[in-house]
């Protein structure tokens, strides 16, 4: 069975979630003992990780109609809560 994995998307995807991992180390740093440059690594980071989360994800959005989105959506959220 071939491997229908693309390679790219799940590289860009664990350096993400690397990225998100040192992201929070470094907001940790800053706080903490106040250093800068760890300061500038946080604000970029936080600048475009989860961004790059929402661009990966159209590449496997399923191509539905509106009316059978919103169907979807009556059916299983709000037709749940009535």
């Amino acid at each position: 069975m071939p491997d229908k994995r693309i390679n790219w998307i799940d590289t860009v995807k664990a350096l993400g979630i690397f990225l998100v991992f040192y992201g929070h180390y470094a907001e940790v740093l800053v706080r903490n003992h106040h250093y800068s440059v760890a300061g500038l690594q946080f604000k970029f980071i936080y600048t475009f990780h989860m961004p790059m989360f929402f661009m990966l994800s159209g590449f496997f959005m399923k191509d539905i109609d509106s009316m059978q989105r919103f169907k979807t959506t009556v059916y299983q959220l709000l037709l749940p809560v009535l």
